[in-house]
């Protein structure tokens, strides 16, 4: 995707989210590559989005050993052809679906919370902007938003 410099230009002046840019932009000289790190900054402050595959070793990083004990056959084999294909979507639906019969909240607390918190993910300005996985790479397309139809 490209970058929408009018869009951009309406973030930075009016920083609808209160991420902080003015006091980059205020600053003498401008801190513009600041600005470009905030842009690019995933942040509580703006929604949360679905979180891409994880490969799979963070995916078994977040499963308690012990919460492996009630599982049947079955289900440890799905548990490792999901830890062994490489990457796993856990922001999925089917795949949430899947956790929460496999490690339902009340038997299994900790790896279902684990698994559940990374269905998610923060999103930065650009992203919102642009789409996921959006990152701004060079300083002079924030400082051309800025300044354009000035």
């Amino acid at each position: 995707m490209t970058i929408n410099y009018a869009a951009l230009q309406t973030e930075l002046k009016t920083d609808p989210s209160s991420i902080g840019y003015s006091g980059l932009i205020n600053a003498t000289p401008v801190n513009w590559d600041g600005v470009m790190n905030l842009l690019n900054t995933p942040t509580s402050k703006l929604p949360s989005i679905q979180h891409e595959a994880i490969d799979s070793a963070a995916f078994k990083a977040e499963i308690k050993p012990t919460e492996l004990q009630t599982l049947t056959t079955t289900q440890l084999q799905q548990v490792g052809i999901y830890a062994t294909s490489g990457n796993v979507d856990v922001g999925d639906s089917d795949v949430q679906a899947w956790i929460n019969i496999l490690w339902p909240s009340s038997a299994a607390p900790f790896t279902n919370a684990n698994l559940t918190a990374l269905a998610t993910r923060l999103q930065s300005p650009a992203e919102l902007l642009f789409g996921v996985g959006f990152v701004i790479t060079n300083v002079d397309d924030v400082i051309r938003a800025y300044k354009s139809g000035q």
